[in-house]
């Protein structure tokens, strides 16, 4: 039975006019999309969800006339239809961080011989430098390649900043810059960060396939201007449907932009403005505790959702309450790791839900370091941490760059030896399902769970947020975190 809300979006689709779904915290959004879908079953539909975890559970429950993948799933379809194949270049180096890698750091290396570690000797003290310069210009360019698309120095220098992203060289920016330009001028060799991005460039879409008759964009506040920019030209070709809520747009520090709907909206021009407001997932506490400290944001609790609870506790309390399908939730990682290693050491089965960049990043730099033993490993971690910190210049930046290595400092005292930090990283952040997870707020997005336990509660909002879009990514991120609790939310904080 769909609420009154639900109905009224149901109604208005199928007729040829987009239509923007203003879908707050577990308010049923996919069910809704589903059963527009059901309704509308003269229609092709094709949905659009921002992680292969959830494309897939998504295509389970859809109907035969729609089909739900990825962003970069759909656009890769489309540059296999238009003969760019992916290609792999292969190296053999030093470092075993660079014996297989693609395009972008390739691209950095032709711009800028400098930095190019494969003509460095092992012992040559300069080698670290090097080492660090390659693996920081390949991250900056995927990050600059999904928020610009000609970008200038101030751009990349600003992002940079903006994303804890240090630099060495000072020929960096202008490396980007000029890397760029090359990637996208390859077209038989193509990375993650070009899928979505060529289609753009090339306005090229649907290639070898049929345009469908509605196509619908979950999570529509966290795309970046290369996804708001794809949608420029696909709403010319089909119905568009945006879904999204604003008071969950937390990807700003990751390229997403912080205005992303009220852009999408400029850009699709919707016939009709959607409100889903009644949430089917949290209690009736954590929803009035949503309101008190959110008020801004109109959300309400479904007449049969339970009672709930709303609880202050100390750290010391956590292991004793927490259950299967119970979650610890932190601003950083560096918090919920101690958490982690002790449910381990009390012989439960604990995992952390890790984003896949940050993994790559600590694994990266444990990789790097070249260590006799773990005293000498945490040494030469210190020293490249300061290096880092040398060369950033907000606040912003050094607080993840002090998140990063702030996490593999605990890593490496829980370890007997450097070699143990690889496993350990493995097998804490791992893709397995777990009796008692722990996640930071970002990767909470998406997921739900019986009781949250909110870490630090009363220190949530990060020190380094200080312009107002900061502030507003901050708040929403606490939305987010209370609002995956559906029975019991917790926060803990040390007397």
């Amino acid at each position: 039975m769909n609420t009154t809300e639900q109905q009224q979006y149901i109604d208005a689709s199928g007729k040829g006019a987009h239509q923007y779904v203003e879908s707050l915290a577990g308010t049923g959004k996919t069910t809704t999309a589903i059963a527009m879908c059901n309704n509308h079953s003269e229609l092709s539909s094709q949905m659009i969800v921002f992680a292969k975890r959830n494309s897939e559970e998504t295509q389970k429950v859809l109907p035969s006339n729609a089909t739900c993948s990825t962003r970069h799933s759909m656009c890769l379809k489309w540059l296999y239809r238009g003969k760019v194949r992916p290609k792999v270049n292969k190296f053999t180096g030093y470092n075993d961080r660079f014996d297989s890698i693609g395009k972008d750091l390739s691209c950095i290396w032709k711009v800028n011989p400098d930095i190019d570690y494969r003509k460095v000797k092992k012992e040559d003290p300069k080698h670290k430098d090097l080492f660090e310069d390659s693996a920081n210009a390949e991250d900056l360019l995927g990050l600059v390649k999904n928020t610009y698309i000609n970008p200038s120095l101030e751009d990349v220098c600003s992002l940079a900043d903006t994303h804890g992203n240090s630099f060495i060289q000072q020929g960096i920016p202008e490396t980007i810059v000029l890397a760029l330009a090359l990637s996208d001028s390859i077209r038989d060799e193509i990375t993650f960060d070009d899928m979505c991005r060529f289609p753009v460039l090339d306005k090229r879409i649907f290639v070898g396939y049929s345009v469908p008759d509605i196509f619908i964009l979950d999570e529509a506040q966290d795309s970046n201007p290369i996804t708001i920019a794809l949608m420029g030209l696909i709403k010319d070709k089909c119905e568009t449907h945006l879904f999204g809520d604003k008071w969950q747009s937390i990807q700003g520090f990751t390229g997403a932009d912080n205005n992303a709907m009220d852009k999408l909206s400029s850009t699709i021009t919707p016939s009709d403005l959607h409100k889903l407001t009644i949430n089917f997932r949290c209690s009736k506490a954590v929803i009035e505790e949503a309101r008190r400290c959110h008020p801004h944001i109109d959300i309400k609790a479904w007449d049969g959702a339970r009672e709930g609870f709303v609880k202050n506790i100390t750290p010391e309390e956590v292991s004793v309450l927490m259950r299967p399908g119970d979650c610890v939730i932190a601003r950083y990682n560096k918090i919920i790791i101690p958490m982690a290693f002790k449910l381990l050491r009390e012989g439960k089965r604990a995992s952390i839900q890790g984003n896949k960049d940050f993994i790559k990043s600590i694994k990266r730099t444990v990789a790097s370091i070249k260590a006799n033993n773990i005293i000498d490993f945490s040494d030469k971690l210190n020293a490249f941490r300061n290096r880092q910190l040398e060369k950033a210049t907000t606040e912003s930046g050094r607080e993840i760059i002090n998140d990063k290595f702030d996490t593999i400092e605990m890593f490496a005292d829980n370890c007997k030896t450097p070699e143990d930090i690889p496993k350990y990283i493995d097998d804490l952040f791992s893709e397995q399902v777990s009796d008692y997870t722990l996640s930071t707020a970002h990767r909470s997005k998406g997921l739900q769970f019986t009781n949250i336990f909110m870490m630090d509660s009363e220190n949530f909002t990060a020190k380094q947020a200080k312009l107002q879009w900061q502030l507003q990514q901050e708040d929403n991120l606490q939305y987010v975190a209370r609002t995956r609790a559906q029975d019991g939310l917790y926060y803990v904080n040390a007397k």
